[in-house]
């Protein structure tokens, strides 16, 4: 059997012991394993100084009785030692125990064939009793039948009388055999109980977990350390220290508090969180240290949906693509998207596949657009991808503890054919605005992993009305075939119009007429006149007139704008 250190808890630790006497400690009465073989029942001498003889002795079932005897160490229980009467069918036909059983227990058997007349009964509470060689019985436990299988009756302590309370279910699988309980009740012991949970709240990141008063005696304060295990080692290192908080309210035996520490500043991503507690006296530091993984919550829009193809050409499949806008690096193990129907979301990828700053990544129904991709460009194809509507459907991007990061709904109407993806004007333009979208301009009818064709390089001034680019060509290559008209306005809510003119003072277009609007945002024009016609090369004036909600208050700006050709 494995080999453990020699265990002298109950003197290292301070408990008061009756001196000299000898306890039942342990009762597995319904085993995982074979009840022929796996029943036993564990004492324990409490005595500091003397060695228990324990021949003649016997357990009892309270309908038969068994003499301990032998079982290849001795018969004699050391002071502070625990003793394992295993079942006589123990040895050479099982072996559940051999490696939980330490070095330093006295391993002992019955004369019997088994514990009690026939076994420890689970269906009926039996009373199991310890007698010494001159009849006295020295202690009894009737044990609980409603206890998992597997799992043993264990003394919580030996220096008070064994009442109805001084006993409960193991915490463990098989017991403690020959072991310290693992119910034991300690002077002074408090424990960190997990999971860390991580949280955000307003601009922090909150770990927590709880701290529990396992022992018998009130814990008046604790301090709590909090470290961020960076490398991942297990262990606290000073420099991975992120806090410490202080319970200052007094715990009492078998109270749970939660313990929690604010974290500015969290980096994003999943992190591993060592917390330790330090208590004035704990006697059993070994359960003071708990160790979790947490994941912290990625800044909104950090990812972006920069093109959709949700009208894919025969054959074609349907995809998105992101843009790492942040200065994180991102890894999408875990991150998650759906449609409209945000309920039924899909896992990108689960293994690691980080996205630098400014990488795109594309994800795909399948791999067959791996060839459209630029040399070295991503691209996931996870294990299923919903099938977005040609009417109007939206895509959801969730990072790995389902926050939103990014969304956009689209309309089919917005796309000039199938085949043609939907892009994005400007990354740092809201995602859900139409006009921060269009039509790709490439010849292929799409950019994946690489900049769109109606990318603006420079986003619009702070001025009140803007044009960018200025001049612009739709002239179909790809290259600045949209202008992005942006304006600023002084009321909160306007109607405004804006219309195209030619150098003539002729009416050529009238864009969104009648929007209502905030008070800034911006609209497109193609080139194209109310008939949808390519106007001429030359230099055109945006009007815009706004009307104040009051009905009363009415602004105009002007820009001019040129629209230019191939050379």
């Amino acid at each position: 059997m494995k080999k453990r250190p020699v265990l002298s808890l109950f003197v290292c630790l301070g408990l008061k012991l009756v001196t000299g006497e000898v306890f039942l400690s342990e009762v597995m009465f319904n085993p995982a394993g074979p009840e022929a073989t796996d029943e036993f029942v564990e004492i324990y001498n409490a005595s500091p100084a003397d060695t228990v003889d324990l021949s003649g002795w016997k357990i009892s079932d309270g309908t038969g009785e068994d003499r301990i005897t032998d079982a290849g160490g001795g018969i004699r229980l050391l002071p502070q030692q625990y003793g394992l009467i295993l079942d006589p069918d123990y040895f050479g036909r099982s072996a559940t125990y051999d490696t939980l059983i330490p070095g330093d227990c006295l391993v002992l058997t019955l004369d019997g064939s088994t514990i009690g007349s026939s076994g420890l009964s689970n269906s009926t509470p039996e009373t199991v009793t310890l007698i010494d060689a001159a009849g006295r019985i020295l202690d009894t436990h009737t044990y609980d039948i409603r206890y998992a299988p597997g799992h043993s009756s264990e003394r919580k302590w030996f220096d008070e009388p064994a009442g109805p309370g001084a006993w409960g279910q193991s915490l463990h699988l098989n017991g403690t055999p020959g072991a310290p309980n693992s119910i034991l009740k300690y002077e002074t012991d408090a424990a960190l109980i997990g999971p860390i949970y991580g949280f955000s709240e307003k601009e922090a990141f909150r770990i927590t977990a709880g701290l529990v008063n396992a022992g018998r005696t009130l814990i008046p304060w604790a301090v709590l350390h909090f470290y961020h295990d960076a490398d991942c080692d297990g262990r606290a290192g000073p420099d991975e220290k992120i806090g410490e908080t202080v319970l200052e309210t007094p715990l009492a035996p078998d109270d749970t508090a939660r313990v929690s520490l604010l974290w500015p500043g969290a980096p994003s991503g999943g992190r591993q969180i060592v917390i330790c507690a330090e208590i004035a006296g704990d006697q059993r530091p070994e359960n003071n240290l708990l160790a979790g993984r947490v994941t912290v919550p990625f800044p909104l829009r950090c990812l972006i949906l920069n093109e959709i193809q949700f009208q894919p050409a025969s054959r074609e499949p349907e995809w998105f693509e992101l843009y790492n806008r942040s200065t994180l690096t991102v890894d999408l193990a875990g991150w998650r998207f759906s449609d409209s129907d945000t309920i039924k979301s899909v896992v990108m990828t689960k293994t690691e596949r980080r996205m630098a700053p400014g990488e795109f990544a594309v994800i795909a129904s399948d791999s067959t657009l791996h060839g459209r991709l630029p040399p070295g460009g991503v691209l996931l194809v996870p294990v299923s991808f919903p099938r977005l509507n040609n009417d109007s459907d939206a895509v959801y991007i969730r990072d790995p503890t389902g926050r939103v990061i990014d969304s956009a709904r689209f309309w089919g109407s917005w796309l000039p054919a199938p085949g043609v993806s939907l892009e994005r004007l400007h990354p740092d333009r809201p995602s859900h605005d139409r006009d921060n979208w269009h039509g790709c301009t490439d010849l292929e009818g799409m950019t994946p992993g690489r900049e769109n064709s109606v990318y603006i390089a420079r986003p619009p001034a702070a001025s009140r009305l803007c044009v960018a680019p200025n001049p612009f060509s739709p002239d179909g290559d790809g290259h600045e075939d949209v202008a992005l008209i942006s304006y600023r306005l002084t009321e909160a809510v306007s109607t405004i119009r804006i219309r195209i003119f030619d150098v003539l003072g002729r009416r050529v277009k009238t864009l969104r007429p009648g929007l209502q609007s905030g008070p800034q945002g911006a609209v497109l024009w193609d080139g194209t006149d109310d008939s949808g016609k390519r106007v001429q090369i030359g230099i055109y004036l945006v009007h815009l007139c706004g009307m104040g909600a009051d009905g009363t208050s009415r602004t105009e700006h002007r820009a001019v704008l040129v629209l230019a050709g191939r050379l």
